[in-house]
This record gives C-alpha cells, structure tokens and sequence, in this order.
C-alpha cells in the first residue's frame, strides 16, 4: 500500500511539473506576441485603392468629341496645355482660343449639361457677369469657361446635341478681342488618383485634330520655343485615364500633379 502512495505522489508531481512547463511556455509565446507590433493596415488600405483605381481607369470607355467652334469660324491663336507662365503647376489645363469677333461656342458633342454657374476664375472689374458651363458625355466631363453669355435654352439637365450653341465669349477689351477657355477631364469617382485634365488630341476626330494641329503649326507666339507642343509638361502623354495613373504613381510612390509627393501616412 505503501508502495502505490509513492508512485501516485510521483505521478501527480510529474503531473504539477509539466503543467507549470506549459504554462509558462504559453506565457512566453504571450510575452512574444506583445513584443510584434500590429500590422500597418493603411498601407494595405492605399494599395487596394489603387487598384480599384487602376481597373476602373483602365476600363475607360472612350469618346469622340470635336472643337467647340465651326471650321468656318476663324481664330487668331490658342493658349496651350501646361504653360506655367500665368498658371500653377502642373500649368495650364486646357485651351483659350481667341477671335477677333464673337464667335459661336458650340457643343463638342452630344450630351447632357451637368452645370450652369458663374465663372469663378476670373475676378477682374467688370467680368463679374462671366459663365462657365460643364457637359457630360459618357465618363467625360468638357468645361466651356469664360463665356459673356449662355444659351439661355439651356438649363442644368439639358440635352445637348453636337454644334448646338452653348454660348459666347468674354470680351477682351484691352486686346479688342473674344476668348475663351476649354478642356476635358473624367466624370468618374476616383479613391486616390487625382482625376486631372487630359490631353485632348486623341479625343478629337481626325478633322478637328487637323484644324487644331494646323492653327498651332501656324500661331507665332514668342514662348512657342519654351512650349512647343499643343499638350505641354506634365499633359503631354495623358491621353487617357490610365495615363492618369501612369503619371501619379511611379515606382511605388504617389505624387500629385504638383510635383508634390504624397508621404505615407
């Protein structure tokens, strides 16, 4: 009898023994778990959003426009993309056309007018009454600013088909001319990607590229050495929405159309 108490006292000390083991076993694998810090989901957050951005440019589905004045009506020269010399970086984002009369703005294609409001961007005395007006057609947005006068047939919601008349442009009274200014852009939501302007020459048809081609082939402008092409600096290779992506994330890295790089948080 004697004998069997040993041997049980000897189990269940080995028992005690190797419970204590595993507890603090355990307690060491704790202390270690706290020692890992958490995962940066951020990150991860950034680079999903990215990615939808990606498919959802890449899956453009492009449109064809045309100039927003008739082949009949003459201009006296056009202000191209990405000229810094009275814009910030990344410059100029579509075009002004000027006339020495006043010319018919017209609807570079058909679709629906998105906007009617006042155009904010010019603040000189006496251009307070000036418009600005946004047309959509399909994932594409086309501004028509610095208009002296809409179409007053058209209202917010209107549908527009292409060469109807959206408007006239403002006077230029110091140079005794009309200008006005006109780019594109996507109409698309966008996580990370800034949905700026685009280069417009490979959304004209083939005969309004060749006017605009034309107009700026002839135009003697003394920056012309500076800014050679029709879509300059940073415009020049954004074709398409996907070219967006292209110019804002570069090895990794995000940056605004500014320059300005994007610090990860």
């Amino acid at each position: 009898m004697k004998h069997l108490c040993k041997i049980i006292c000897v189990a269940l000390f080995i028992v005690i023994l190797l419970s204590s083991g595993c507890s603090s076993q355990e307690k060491i694998k704790k202390d270690i778990k706290k020692d890992i810090p958490p995962a940066d989901q951020s990150i991860d957050k950034e680079k999903q959003a990215l990615a939808r951005d990606y498919e959802l440019l890449k899956n453009e589905k492009r449109v064809t426009i045309s100039l927003p004045w008739s082949p009949e009506q003459e201009v006296i020269g056009i202000l191209p993309l990405g000229e810094l010399l009275y814009h910030e970086p990344p410059g100029h984002p579509g075009f002004c056309i000027g006339w020495t009369y006043n010319a018919d703005i017209i609807a570079s294609a058909d679709g629906v007018i998105k906007s009617i409001a006042h155009d904010y961007e010019i603040d000189r005395p006496g251009d307070e009454g000036l418009f600005e007006v946004l047309e959509t057609v399909g994932q594409l947005s086309i501004r028509y600013i610095h208009l002296q006068s809409v179409n007053p047939r058209l209202l917010n919601g209107s549908v527009v088909k292409k060469g109807d008349l959206i408007g006239h442009p403002m006077v230029k009274s110091e140079m005794r001319n009309y200008a006005f200014h006109w780019d594109i852009r996507p109409d698309i939501k966008t996580e990370m990607i800034i949905t700026e302007h685009l280069c417009p020459l490979t959304y004209l048809d083939e005969d309004s590229r060749a006017r605009l081609e034309k107009i700026w082939a002839n135009q003697e402008w003394e920056f012309k050495s500076q800014y050679p092409k029709i879509c300059n600096g940073w415009y020049d290779g954004v074709d398409s929405f996907i070219d967006l992506y292209d110019k804002q994330v570069i090895d990794g890295e995000f940056f605004k159309p500014n320059g300005q790089k994007i610090e990860k948080k």
